[in-house]
């Protein structure tokens, strides 16, 4: 072993170790061509303020090849991406401003309290205000959960988001979801990477 001027100790073996951390080759080719979704198909599912894009990504090798998220979103500069977890937070805060589940909610809140005034003695109530309040509350119940029913279900979605690594077997495919600016009247966008 040979020790440097330092006195730390360096050998191959630890260069074999460190190596795979040092880089991350990408062997193979891989296409691409991210796609925008008309804007009216993002408003029809709620979403707001970014625009829904299909990256459909190939593997054109004959080995198995593994794309960090970065790298695939490099192929397109022109494509303002959203990363991963900002996505996902965009797209909670869409349903949340949404106006049934907005309304649903409210509905929700002002049946506890009602409930919650009444019961606990705030305010007197007669017998037939009661019966009426639980009518009422059954009734609410069934508005909220038909209100909620109307919100549209991002779980594809959220489910098919771009993450961390694409992994593809030799000559597979895979589509994935990104959610970037809103560009008017953007094209698809195709790409390699080697």
């Amino acid at each position: 072993m040979k020790q440097s001027k330092n006195g730390s100790r360096f050998t191959a073996a630890t260069l074999a170790v460190c190596l795979p951390f040092l880089t991350t080759p990408v062997h193979g080719q891989a296409s691409l061509l991210f796609t925008p979704q008309p804007l009216r198909t993002s408003r029809s599912l709620g979403i707001k303020n970014v625009g829904l894009w299909t990256v459909l990504v190939c593997n054109d090798s004959a080995q198995a090849l593994s794309l960090p998220q970065e790298r695939i979103l490099m192929a397109a500069p022109n494509l303002w991406a959203l990363d991963h977890a900002t996505a996902l937070t965009m797209l909670q805060q869409n349903r949340v401003h949404e106006p049934h589940f907005v309304a649903s909610t409210l509905l929700q809140q002002s049946l506890i309290l009602a409930t919650i005034l009444v019961a606990g003695g705030m305010i007197t109530a007669s017998s037939r205000a009661l019966v009426s309040l639980t009518l009422g509350s059954t009734a609410a119940q069934q508005i909220s959960s038909d209100l909620k029913g109307q919100i549209p279900d991002l779980t594809g979605i959220q489910n098919n988001l771009l993450e961390t690594t694409l992994s593809l077997a030799p000559g597979a495919c895979a589509t994935r979801t990104v959610l970037g600016g809103l560009h008017k009247g953007a094209t698809a966008i195709p790409a390699k990477i080697q």
